[in-house]
């Protein structure tokens, strides 16, 4: 049988309230809170392997695709795995669903079919005297459909 402290839970908690908040910006369409969260120098990896670093280019990037072809959509994720790692560091395992993706400048987003683009995000957070924020974030678009 496997115990959870009272400390463990409280920062399994922390995590899954850092995933909430930055579901909430994102749906939003707010890239001001959804960088909130973000130590000023996190990187970001997005679905087509752009790299973002530190917090402002993350906002920069946020508030681009806000605008254009993320402007319509809506985040769905669920939680595959939350793995506190020690010394207030944890690493988060989600599935995302992403509906209502337009076409980006240079046509459709790889991995987009029908205005859909699932993805596995990694989120590293570390834990600080306010709460989690994100240190770093990898988003791996799912190519081809999903299996059954």
């Amino acid at each position: 049988m496997t115990t959870t402290t009272t400390d463990e839970a409280a920062d399994r908690a922390g995590v899954l309230e850092l995933n909430d908040r930055l579901r909430a910006a994102w749906n939003a369409h707010d890239a001001e809170a959804f960088g909130e969260p973000w130590e000023d120098d996190a990187d970001h990896v997005n679905t087509m392997g752009d790299v973002q670093s530190g917090k402002a280019q993350i906002v920069g990037g946020a508030r681009f695709i806000f605008s254009s072809m993320m402007a319509a959509t809506e985040s769905q994720v669920v939680v595959r795995d939350l793995r506190l790692l020690g010394d207030g560091v944890a690493l988060l395992d989600l599935d995302q669903t992403l509906t209502g993706v337009a076409d980006g400048p240079a046509g459709p987003l790889p991995g987009a079919v029908d205005g859909i683009l699932r993805s596995r995000i990694k989120i590293v957070a570390r834990k600080h005297p306010t709460g989690w924020k994100v240190a770093s974030f990898q988003n791996t678009a799912i190519l081809g459909r999903p299996r059954a």
